[in-house]
């Protein structure tokens, strides 16, 4: 994820995955460690178009909403349903 939309190893997944396991092992109520999930389109639910998530890490004192998704699906409003469904 961090190289997207960039092909990655297996093993390069596989310690991504764990890394990011062990951040959400830290997620608590009103504590959010890091919390990153895949954004996908309802239709095509096999293709990540990007990533969304929360960042308690980023700022001191701070939870910190981010997003990035891929150009071809750029200015579609993935971004901002990600914010509602992240905020709502």
């Amino acid at each position: 994820m961090w190289d997207y939309p960039k092909k990655i190893s297996l093993l390069k997944a596989h310690k991504a995955l764990k890394y990011m396991e062990s951040n959400h092992s830290k997620n608590a109520k009103k504590a959010i460690c890091h919390l990153c999930l895949g954004v996908f389109q309802k239709y095509e639910p096999n293709t990540i178009i990007g990533r969304c998530g929360l960042d308690g890490k980023a700022e001191a004192d701070k939870t910190v909403l981010f997003y990035i998704i891929d150009k071809n699906y750029r200015n579609k409003g993935f971004a901002t349903q990600c914010a509602s469904a992240l905020l709502g």
